[in-house]
């Protein structure tokens, strides 16, 4: 299909996907797509080590097909723009903290037991699926060094690996891994829309009408995103992962703490929060560095300095218990 279609199909069949079930069923179907991730994590990872002749094959072959700069932790960066790419990656992590689709898992939970088991299972899990990812990725690198577009490399390494049954069920964990967090995330938007706000009290008994028009709303709205907003898949997530961090994750900090903070407060961290995770990605004009007149990269003020703002402006607002 060309690719506008598959975009607006694709958006078309989430929605209906969701449209099918409610939270217990998303919760299930994302077990077992999770499972589906971890055995392509595993399987296409071994079948690449393979082909290349094991370890050695595979040390030898990266830095044979490797500039220098591919090979360093820091790219091609050095000094202060080494430490700020380093730091701005690790920064990628406090965008956790904001996701709402994670965070009604934690408030699902049984109890202590579970949030143990979860603990586990989780560290395990991510573990196992991005270490095989990073290492597909790395294995594409030597096995495909004419890719032209290196976000196909999965798609590309499982063709050329293996036949087309298995193929098509390693691809399926992909597409497992998309429907996993749109289903999620749609539900989270509709529920806030539908509960949050408080729609439902202002239509008694319209509740699920409601939710179900604010999830075709918020797929029309990703379609559109999507077909004009171009942009790689990557900087798509990783900018609405940062935003969702820095906007929620300062507050979520705050309330498992049970630090009192004011309603103006907690709103302002959230805008601020958001409105520098965004402004800091694009940086119109460079103006990162004319700001700080230093070669600190702006990756490392979205993801870390915008968190931090926010959390700042919690901290100046808090009340006394």
């Amino acid at each position: 299909l060309p690719m506008r279609s598959s975009i607006v199909l694709g958006g078309l069949i989430i929605m209906v996907y969701t449209f099918l079930g409610g939270f217990w069923a998303v919760s299930v179907t994302d077990t077992v797509q999770g499972l589906l991730m971890a055995f392509a994590a595993i399987l296409l990872p071994c079948a690449a080590l393979i082909e290349l002749g094991g370890p050695e094959g595979f040390v030898q072959g990266l830095k044979a097909v490797s500039r220098p700069d591919q090979l360093s932790l820091s790219g091609k960066n050095t000094g202060l723009m080494a430490a700020g790419f380093i730091i701005g990656t690790l920064g990628i992590s406090l965008g956790t903290f904001g996701q709402p689709h994670l965070l009604v898992r934690f408030m699902a939970l049984r109890d202590a037991r579970a949030l143990r088991q979860a603990r586990v299972l989780a560290v395990l899990w991510f573990l196992l699926v991005f270490g095989g990812m990073c290492f597909v990725g790395l294995a594409g690198h030597i096995l495909l060094p004419d890719l032209a577009n290196p976000e196909t490399v999965f798609f590309a390494l499982t063709d050329a690996l293996f036949p087309s049954m298995i193929a098509a069920i390693l691809i399926a964990a992909v597409l497992s891994a998309i429907m996993s967090t749109a289903d999620s995330q749609l539900l989270v938007g509709a529920s806030s829309l539908a509960h949050d706000i408080g729609l439902n009290r202002r239509f008694p008994g319209r509740s699920l009408l409601i939710s179900r028009l604010a999830i075709a709303g918020l797929v029309g709205l990703a379609i559109l995103v999507a077909l004009y907003l171009p942009a790689s898949i990557f900087q798509r997530a990783l900018l609405a992962w940062t935003m969702l961090g820095a906007a929620f994750g300062p507050l979520v900090i705050f309330r498992v703490l049970d630090i009192r903070t004011s309603a103006q407060g907690a709103f302002f961290s959230i805008v601020t929060g958001g409105a520098l995770a965004v402004l800091f990605h694009f940086n119109p004009g460079d103006f990162v560095h004319s700001l700080l007149h230093a070669p600190v990269p702006a990756s490392a003020l979205e993801r870390i300095g915008a968190f931090a703002i926010a959390m700042l402006i919690l901290i100046c607002s808090r009340q006394p218990r």
